[in-house]
């Protein structure tokens, strides 16, 4: 029943993560600039979290190195939020979604690259398997010519800002100070970050104009940003990172589902088949990693 408990939570951890295009791209298409988006997401999420915190008599006390390091995580998983969001401006939810789905494969080539990780059989076809997934969503072989370069390079860029993030958090040190407790400052950063860069773009910052705009603010605060990851530190104590890691599958699943129910998204051969080769190639990775987690292990926050 635990076990079953723990599938249920991962399962709605990974389909709420696939909602952020839901409640982002009605509000990019009303004009709402990226960074004030990210403001309200995370200034909803902390005030979420810090609910949370309280109700467990959680300390928030974070030392000046702590705070130095969190800092540093935090202004990745900006970079990587705000790439991701930026994509949507170039092509559908969905694929963007796939896309950074392909972050795994990014953290393999950086251990690899800088920290001598073994370059594998397993590895390789991944990578292959990716880069084929990746093309494919890319809209290169449409016969619609809806290729997007930049689309392509800023979803590729934020799976590559999380790859570092996720190197760096075990790295630094910071996962003694819990995983929810290292949300929350993440999320306070990440508010502090988008309010100056808000504050100083040309458009300033930006409030919702009606009340459907705030709803999903609030919305895209609360479910893909803090139930999602609270769900995800509940669901791994349970039943571990790896089959937490499987059942991520549900949010490029849920994201590509949104695309096509909600905003009338194209499903074509083309992205059937790169859908199903980035799900491949994570998939190898998952299987090649040790069997060893276990219930208390941290993993760092998504998206």
């Amino acid at each position: 029943m635990k076990n079953l408990r723990g599938i249920i939570i991962a399962i709605l951890s990974s389909a709420s993560f696939g909602l952020i295009p839901l409640f982002s791209i009605p509000l990019l298409t009303q004009g709402t600039d990226s960074p004030s988006i990210l403001f309200f997401r995370f200034a909803f999420g902390s005030l979420a979290l810090l609910l949370l915190l309280m109700v467990q008599r959680t300390s928030l006390r974070i030392t000046a190195g702590e705070a130095a390091r969190v800092s540093l995580l935090a202004l990745l998983y900006v970079g990587m939020a705000f790439t991701l969001l930026m994509g949507y401006n170039y092509m559908p939810g969905g694929i963007a979604t796939t896309l950074f789905f392909s972050f795994p494969v990014w953290t393999s080539l950086l251990m690899i690259v800088f920290f001598g990780e073994k370059f594998s059989v397993p590895v390789a076809v991944s990578i292959v398997t990716a880069i084929s997934g990746v093309i494919f969503l890319s809209g290169l072989f449409d016969e619609t010519g809806s290729f997007s370069l930049i689309g392509l390079l800023l979803e590729v860029a934020a799976a590559i800002c999380y790859s570092v993030y996720m190197v760096l958090v075990p790295m630094l040190g910071v996962n003694r100070m819990g995983a929810i407790k290292l949300t929350f400052f993440i999320f306070v950063f990440s508010t502090v970050y988008s309010f100056v860069s808000a504050w100083f773009s040309p458009q300033g910052i930006q409030l919702p104009a009606d009340h459907l705009s705030w709803l999903n603010l609030v919305l895209l605060g609360l479910l893909p940003t803090a139930f999602s990851n609270i769900t995800l530190v509940v669901s791994i104590k349970q039943i571990g990172s790896t089959l937490y890691a499987i059942l991520g599958a549900f949010e490029p699943f849920t994201a590509m589902c949104v695309g096509i129910l909600v905003f009338d998204e194209p499903l074509t051969p083309q992205v059937i088949i790169g859908f199903s080769l980035i799900l491949l190639s994570v998939g190898i990775l998952i299987m090649r990693s040790p069997k060893t987690d276990t219930s208390s292990d941290f993993r760092p926050l998504k998206r």
